[in-house]
């Protein structure tokens, strides 16, 4: 074999080498990139999530609600229907952020079931069966409140409710 072949071989293992390696960044590169927008959403999620809980602190709620009342705002279907049921606007208002936090939560976990365990997404899908498919504050959230939210979340939760547990 003479240099000239010898040099030709090298460089076209060079060459590979280099393919091979630009092919393995840009898996890299991408990898990174969802991993940083996986960590933005989770990030805003848990923001929202912690507002909402917020929002539901005793003192908020009732400045919420008497705030709204001096505005002239309609009530919420479901804080209307927990106020005719007996409980205070404060009340009413403090369950519907907590069920607000909660539904963000479930809604969250829905766009990320592909990274459950099927023993953890069995149970999740349970959860969902049990508080918004039997009656009781969760299912009359979710019910009034499900038109507002986000369609895939629902439709993925209707297609629990209607399944046998």
């Amino acid at each position: 074999m003479n240099w000239e072949a010898a040099a030709a071989i090298g460089q076209l293992l060079g060459s590979i080498a280099v393919l091979v390696t630009l092919v393995y960044l840009a898996q890299q590169i991408r990898h990174a990139k969802d991993e940083t927008q996986r960590q933005v959403r989770q990030s805003r999620m848990d923001t929202l999530i912690g507002l909402q809980l917020h929002l539901a602190k005793p003192e908020i709620a009732d400045a919420h609600c008497k705030a709204q009342g001096a505005l002239g705002a309609g009530q919420i279907p479901f804080i209307a229907t927990l106020i005719e049921s007996g409980l205070t606007e404060g009340e009413a208002m403090r369950l519907f952020m907590t069920q607000m936090a909660w539904l963000n939560y479930r809604g969250h976990t829905i766009r990320h079931l592909h990274e459950l365990p099927p023993s953890s997404r069995e149970n999740f899908d349970h959860t969902l069966r049990v508080l918004y498919g039997t009656p009781g504050v969760a299912r009359l959230f979710y019910t009034s409140f499900k038109a507002n939210y986000d369609a895939d979340a629902v439709g993925y939760i209707d297609r629990c409710l209607a399944r046998p547990d």
